[in-house]
């Protein structure tokens, strides 16, 4: 059963793609995809993760356990890398067409949201104010 949006989605949490994936597994040979097909739900928080055709419940990696992704080879895989902030990285296979998608997503939802809105003027304003002080301390 694929993941459910309804019961999943906090209110403020949004779809940002869906896709069949595959995740990198060592073996004697160096990594080969694992057996099973995942379906892997990006939001703007989060990756849920879940594999087709077993009755598990949906694993679920908030952004900010994601230090960096990467689009990579591993093992002669075009992939996407997932470093997590334990030292662990997911190899992600994905079909070319979809590859680019998914890792936009990845890279959107690992971009914090503001928190409240900046009166662009106070910015420019302290933005000219710190290159003026920096001026002054150039060597001559």
């Amino acid at each position: 059963m694929p993941i459910d949006v309804n019961e999943v989605l906090t209110a403020e949490e949004s779809v940002l793609g869906r896709f069949q994936i595959e995740i990198l597994a060592p073996d004697a040979n160096g990594w080969s995809p694992a057996v099973m097909a995942i379906e892997a739900m990006v939001t703007n928080y989060r990756l849920l993760l879940k594999p087709f055709k077993k009755k598990y419940q949906h694993a679920s990696l908030p952004n900010y356990y994601i230090t960096s992704v990467d689009e990579n080879v591993v093992s002669n895989f075009p992939c996407i890398s997932i470093s997590i902030k334990t030292g662990h990285v997911f190899h992600i296979v994905i079909p070319r067409r979809h590859r680019k998608s998914l890792y936009n997503n990845l890279i959107q939802m690992r971009v914090p949201k503001p928190k409240f809105k900046m009166d662009e003027n106070v910015a420019l304003d302290d933005v000219q104010r710190l290159v003026a002080f920096f001026e002054r301390w150039q060597p001559a």
